[in-house]
């Protein structure tokens, strides 16, 4: 089932409005983990709290997938419309995480979106040589190609990824209490916020590793 983008306020009215953009594969829960301390918690006393989802959901295998191009041209300026037919906010602040903050970035560059301020938060505009991410990634796709598989399967994926990590650390005699903590956040995230992303979005940030560049 693929759903449209949505936007929810999660804190009392009559402050500064300020709307959250999650990344490439996460629903706006991200904001809500740890439960004790997280984003909305700690911008709830002095803003008004949206959260915004972008286009989510499995494209079937007849259905077109969706990728950054649709997530800016189409899904951000629908979230505005949201924001301001739905709640009364024209120019909100806006925090914009990963995909979020490059799509937030893009979309005010393009007068596409209007905000009064806003702040990107771990996006990566410029993508540095890692070695082993192009490989890895285009393996990955090429994979996903073959059996015409048309999603990302991230909660899998994570679950991998926790335990080679775990594993490699443990093999090198760096595991300590600090990272088990922080890959048990990880995990916890990706399976309470994560989402299956198309095969298209995979194909363009493979194209932006390679290419060194957003």
């Amino acid at each position: 089932m693929i759903k449209k983008p949505e936007v929810r306020r999660v804190s009392p009215q009559g402050k500064p409005p300020v709307v959250l953009l999650p990344g490439i594969c996460s629903t706006s829960d991200v904001f809500c983990f740890p439960v004790r301390l997280n984003l909305v918690k700690l911008l709830s006393p002095r803003f008004t709290v949206f959260l915004a989802d972008f286009t989510r959901g499995k494209a079937n295998r007849t259905s077109a997938g969706w990728g950054f191009d649709f997530h800016l041209n189409d899904d951000l300026p629908l979230i505005w419309s949201i924001l301001e037919n739905n709640y009364g906010v024209a120019k909100p602040f806006a925090v914009g995480y990963s995909m979020g903050g490059m799509l937030l970035t893009a979309g005010i560059g393009k007068k596409l979106v209007d905000v009064e301020r806003f702040a990107v938060v771990a996006s990566p505009f410029k993508f540095d040589k890692v070695p082993f991410y192009p490989h890895v990634m285009r393996a990955t796709l090429g994979f996903l190609n073959s059996l015409k598989i048309k999603n990302v399967p991230i909660r899998l994926l994570a679950r991998q990824l926790t335990t080679f990590f775990l594993a490699r650390l443990a093999w090198n005699g760096r595991l300590t209490a600090d990272t088990i903590a922080k890959l048990r956040l990880f995990h916890l995230v990706a399976m309470k916020s994560g989402i299956d992303v198309p095969v298209e979005t995979l194909a363009q940030a493979c194209k932006w590793i390679e290419t060194g560049r957003f």
